[in-house]
């Protein structure tokens, strides 16, 4: 079977090493292999190639196939140091940028029940992203961690969902045009039914998450 180090080659007719090759679409093409049936995987292990037939495992909550491995770009981050203070701001909002437009795309194929390339996870699991992201980067991995986390939390906050920001947002809009405001206890009565309604999928998110610790 597979070992910890080893650096997987190829799987099936996927040659992981093709010129614009990625990490989403390595994972959707191992998502759909055939269920119970063997793949062949070609692997670098220590500097010698070796062929092996390997079982997918079936995620019974979404019917996905896994190889019980973790996918990661074939290449090496450097980072260089800015000239300046002024070329830094620059490079961080260029990154901020980019990051909130994949949240936003994400976001957007959610809505319109799309295919969303990876999973919708709870405080586990972004616990879990944030310590495998620190492992593998250090410092600056950590960092892109909580930019991302809160540019989540920003873009969620001004969503109109009754109970954040937007929501109120909403309430606002909506006595504008039926003109007079809403009522307090209407507008407390909806609220407490969303936040009902998030926690529920905080709670089905975060059984999710654990129950994947604990799987093979």
């Amino acid at each position: 079977g597979l070992r910890a180090k080893d650096v997987l080659l190829q799987i099936g007719d996927l040659d992981l090493h093709a010129p614009g090759q990625s990490v989403s679409a390595t994972v959707d093409f191992i998502r759909r292999l055939p269920a119970q049936q063997p793949v062949s995987v070609l692997v670098d292990r220590a500097g010698q190639e070796f062929r092996l037939d390997i079982v997918p495992l079936s995620d019974v909550s979404t019917g996905f196939q896994r190889l019980g491995v973790q996918i990661i770009t074939n290449t090496e981050r450097i980072f260089l140091k800015s000239s300046d203070v002024f070329e830094a701001a620059g490079i961080a909002v260029a990154n901020i940028q980019q990051q909130l437009g994949e949240q936003i795309t994400v976001l957007k194929s959610i809505l319109s029940a799309s295919s969303v390339s990876g999973e919708i996870v709870g405080p586990v699991g972004i616990i879990q992203q944030g310590s495998q992201l620190t492992d593998a980067e250090g410092l600056i991995g950590l960092a892109t961690f909580f930019v991302t986390v809160n540019l989540n939390l920003a873009l969620l906050n001004v969503l109109p969902i009754p109970g954040l920001d937007g929501g109120k947002i909403a309430f606002a809009i909506a006595g504008k045009v039926l003109g007079k405001p809403l009522d307090e206890e209407t507008k407390q009565n909806v609220e407490s039914v969303f936040i009902l309604l998030v926690l529920l999928l905080l709670a089905g998110l975060t059984l999710k998450d654990v129950t994947k610790l604990f799987q093979p």
